[in-house]
């Protein structure tokens, strides 16, 4: 039986901006040429560049890695009718919201180029060969389901019951994980608890699409009425919302593909007993914002030291080890 036919190019998109560039950012890159030998890796950049930064030097140059700079002048362009008003939606957007300017350029290139745009944040398990037959795909979260009336500014009753499930499941879960134990996500407890505080949304953190697709068009045009300053509104509300009003040329895969643990649950990608990812787990997106002091203090010496411990070192001491930044002798 012959495989389907591949719509969505074989190459992951990342974005970056700054001239910093922290070491998990590279793992990121090097976690996606391990998973699958036959992608290739585009880093976009606008704004500032990490052109000096001891982990994107060994970037410049790779097979399979390549730069581009972004030109705000010609980024929107290829989407034809839609090229101006997205230009002047991105100059609203202020300047120290890069991860919505970030939203935005992301589906301008995928709409132009096609291909996997994933953030840096992640560590790659395995490839994505399978899905590249849709014309798009994104996935699934389970997320707090108050947050969206929150970021609203709406204090409704209705809200309490799932507020107090969420503090009671997200303190027993950290507890339980600062004591050294295993993840409590298959206890009867915490399962009820997670029933009532969370609901399935999707998150931009990892889109596949064809070039010109129509779901990513529709992610554009659905943007320019979507508020600049409001937090998620360039994100995952409006990933949601747009898939919520037409739903068709795009595959909507589960939280155990992309986001096996809620970014509620993050913490257990860097502390207490290592969890394990589900079967159909494509990639570990840990939610850097969440832990900005762990991964600021990342080094090769901090992940060795670590490697027997929680998920995220076990799989960055195997990353590190395959590309040869750390020493054999104990892998």
């Amino acid at each position: 039986m012959n495989s389907p036919v591949p719509r969505i190019p074989n190459r992951f998109v990342l974005l970056w901006t700054g001239s910093e560039f922290p070491l998990h950012c590279r793992l990121a890159v090097e976690s996606l040429l391990q998973v699958d030998p036959d992608c290739a890796v585009e880093v976009h950049l606008f704004g500032e560049e990490p052109l000096e930064a001891p982990h994107f030097k060994p970037l410049l140059g790779r097979d399979r890695v390549t730069l581009h700079r972004i030109s705000l002048d010609t980024v929107f362009q290829a989407t034809g009718d839609l090229a101006a008003p997205l230009r002047a939606l991105y100059s609203r957007i202020p300047a120290s919201a890069r991860s919505a300017q970030s939203n935005l350029l992301r589906y301008a290139i995928l709409y132009d180029r096609g291909g996997i745009y994933v953030d840096f944040d992640i560590l790659a398990l395995h490839d994505f060969r399978h899905l590249l037959h849709h014309a798009a795909f994104v996935g699934e979260e389970q997320v707090w389901k108050v947050n969206k009336a929150r970021v609203e500014g709406r204090r409704e009753p209705w809200m309490v019951a799932p507020t107090l499930s969420y503090l009671a499941a997200y303190a027993l879960s950290r507890g339980w994980s600062l004591a050294g134990g295993r993840s409590l996500a298959g206890s009867w407890l915490v399962r009820k608890l997670d029933a009532a505080w969370s609901r399935p949304n999707l998150n931009n953190a990892v889109i596949g699409a064809e070039p010109r697709s129509a779901f990513v068009r529709r992610l554009l045009v659905a943007a320019l009425d979507a508020s600049p300053t409001r937090r998620f509104a360039l994100g995952p509300t409006l990933i949601s919302d747009a898939w919520q009003a037409d739903s068709s040329e795009v595959e909507r895969l589960p939280s155990s593909a992309f986001y096996f643990e809620p970014p509620t649950y993050s913490f257990r990608f860097f502390e207490g007993a290592a969890v394990t990812p589900p079967a159909a787990a494509l990639l570990v997106h840990y939610v850097n914002s969440n832990h900005p002091k762990q991964l600021e203090k990342l080094s090769l010496e901090v992940i060795e030291a670590r490697r027997l411990g929680p998920l995220f070192y076990q799989l960055a001491d195997g990353v590190c080890r395959r590309a040869g930044m750390l020493p054999q002798a104990n892998a």
